[in-house]
């Protein structure tokens, strides 16, 4: 684990020791929701259904572990974090349960300078991502170990923040390789070449069971707000089944929430890839069972993220099937 990552949980579990108790009777319409980012075009399908609950207000946090922090500490009441955060945290102490899958699938995208035809290529050539244990960075690892384990020790492995980031670095030259968010990926075919070495559905074995976000609370408010957080899952889901339902309702969410500078074409784009590769909840035929569960975890360990399974009581799995 590195140091960055040990003085950020060492952060989270001193957020929650220093917490006031929660109060308790929280109506959904005073939900705090955090999220680990500035709104992006991901969050779009669970906005839609947290709309339908007539208050709750996203507030955008720095990253994941500062979503687990405002879990303790009472700044939310519920928040979005990739779910190996989630894990490294309640192993570390955090007091925090998960309730609900968020994104079923990773949705970046890896891709090379088009002089670069095949993973091979990448022995000696520089590879960026956004930080250790980050999504991006499990996914081009995944493929690389996938494809020829000895060569991720000849690779130049490039620390490089934000997807926006590294696509700027990407087209002017200054990385050879990177894993970004596909409607970046969009943004760069605009401006310059390259070749596409791999998404997840590339990735085989366990990994195909990998979950990147999750909806996660603090124990103690899920034990005194059940009912409420059950509402809440139930809205999300059903913003994520009018995303598969309707096209046309997510275009027009997503150009109400994101930038003005992110075009129709863009949307329609990026919504036909998440529809795809299913990157939401579907309901009864995609969710957290307890054997997904056992599966994500053998990956987590596999890629030496986790030495030991995280605990099944992490999940709630009963509210789950509540929701569904």
């Amino acid at each position: 684990m590195s140091a960055a990552l040990v003085l950020g949980l060492s952060s989270v579990l001193l957020a929650g020791c220093g917490s006031s108790s929660a109060d308790s009777g929280v109506s959904v319409e005073d939900l705090k929701v955090g999220y680990a980012s500035d709104i992006d075009s991901a969050d779009v399908a669970a906005l839609m259904g947290i709309d339908d609950l007539g208050g709750p207000d996203p507030i955008s946090a720095s990253e994941d572990s500062a979503i687990i922090a405002g879990l303790l500490s009472e700044e939310f009441h519920i928040g979005n974090a990739d779910l190996l955060s989630a894990i490294l945290a309640k192993g570390n102490g955090a007091d925090v349960t998960v309730i609900y899958p968020e994104l079923m699938t990773y949705q970046y995208v890896m891709i090379a300078q088009p002089e670069i035809q095949s993973l091979d290529d990448l022995a000696g050539k520089t590879v960026a991502f956004h930080s250790p244990g980050s999504e991006d960075e499990i996914l081009c690892r995944a493929l690389v170990r996938q494809h020829d384990p000895e060569l991720e020790d000849k690779i130049n492995w490039k620390v490089l923040p934000e997807s926006p980031n590294r696509a700027s670095a990407f087209v002017g030259g200054e990385i050879d390789a990177t894993a970004l968010e596909f409607g970046d990926t969009l943004t760069v075919a605009e401006q310059t070449e390259f070749t596409t070495l791999g998404g997840w559905t590339d990735v085989e074995g366990a990994s195909s069971a990998a979950i990147a976000n999750s909806w996660v609370v603090s124990n103690k408010f899920l034990e005194e707000n059940r009912d409420v957080v059950v509402e809440f899952v139930q809205a999300l889901q059903k913003g994520y089944d009018e995303f598969y339902a309707d096209k046309d309702a997510w275009m027009a969410k997503a150009d109400e929430v994101l930038p003005d500078d992110v075009s129709t074409d863009f949307l329609a784009q990026i919504y036909d890839f998440y529809a795809e590769v299913k990157l939401y909840p579907n309901g009864e035929d995609q969710t957290l069972s307890e054997d997904r569960w056992g599966e994500l975890n053998q990956f987590f360990m596999d890629i030496g993220q986790i030495e030991e399974p995280a605990p099944d009581d992490m999940v709630d799995f009963d509210l789950m099937s509540d929701v569904n």
